[in-house]
């Protein structure tokens, strides 16, 4: 019935995989009027079992919350930008400097962003509260009389909104400790060895690369010399110098 009123899958989350998080989110938000006219009509529907009935409206009051409303937007807005940046990760030509550069834009993205997507999405957990009538401190809905022209909606305390606020501010200082935790050693590579990468380093003769070297091969003894390395890198600046305005391009 989900997949005939909506005309796609609802998915189920994944403990593992981002993309199938943001998939799963994504589906519930772009069709999240049509899920809901569903599962009002299953509630009332004589023909179903109690069993069918009673999960329907189980599922309908946890969506009609200011919780829910408001985190489907916000796990939107951040599962999306994670999704963006997973699926650079997933290339088989990311190297490691890379990923470690997508991964620390990702973090930057979130610190910059963290008041204004938590602040999005409250405000859109509020308009939807009010288009459906939902009591946003008793978590339910709640069938309200028409408000005459003019009359302005009652106040609503701040303590919940500023819950909220706490909330998910908190989630978001969670994520970035878990990007710096989780990808210290992507760090810990570019510190390394990351120079290797940068053509521009490795062809620039102002650069001395030699203590670069030495350091890497401190850690990847087993792997290179130090000093052989050193050497073979100022053997290729003196080849691109001597082949400065030929169509010799750095690769």
């Amino acid at each position: 019935k989900l997949k005939e009123a909506v005309g796609t899958t609802v998915k189920r989350s994944s403990d593992t995989r981002w993309s199938a998080k943001r998939d799963a989110v994504y589906v519930v938000k772009a069709k999240l009027d049509d899920i809901v006219k569903l599962l009002e009509d299953m509630t009332s529907d004589t023909l179903a079992t109690t069993d069918t009935r009673n999960e329907a409206s189980c599922l309908l009051h946890r969506m009609y919350t200011f919780s829910f409303l408001t985190m489907l937007t916000f796990w939107d807005d951040i599962l999306t930008s994670i999704d963006r940046v997973q699926k650079r990760l997933q290339s088989p030509k990311m190297n490691f400097n890379e990923a470690r550069s997508d991964i620390q834009s990702l973090e930057q993205h979130i610190l910059n962003e963290r008041d204004s997507l938590c602040e999005k999405a409250i405000m859109k957990g509020e308009k939807k509260c009010t288009e459906w009538d939902i009591d946003i401190h008793q978590q339910r809905r709640v069938r309200r009389r028409t408000r005459l022209d003019g009359e302005e909606a009652q106040d609503e305390p701040l303590n919940v909104r500023d819950e909220m606020d706490r909330v998910l501010k908190s989630i978001m200082d969670r994520l970035s400790k878990e990007m710096r935790d989780r990808f210290t050693r992507l760090r810990d590579l570019h510190e390394q060895i990351g120079f290797l990468l940068d053509t521009e380093i490795l062809i620039d003769s102002n650069v001395d690369v030699t203590e670069k070297c030495k350091a890497a091969a401190d850690v990847y003894e087993d792997d290179f010399d130090g000093i052989e390395l050193g050497r073979e890198i100022a053997d290729c600046r003196m080849l691109i110098n001597r082949r400065k305005g030929s169509t010799f391009v750095a690769p």
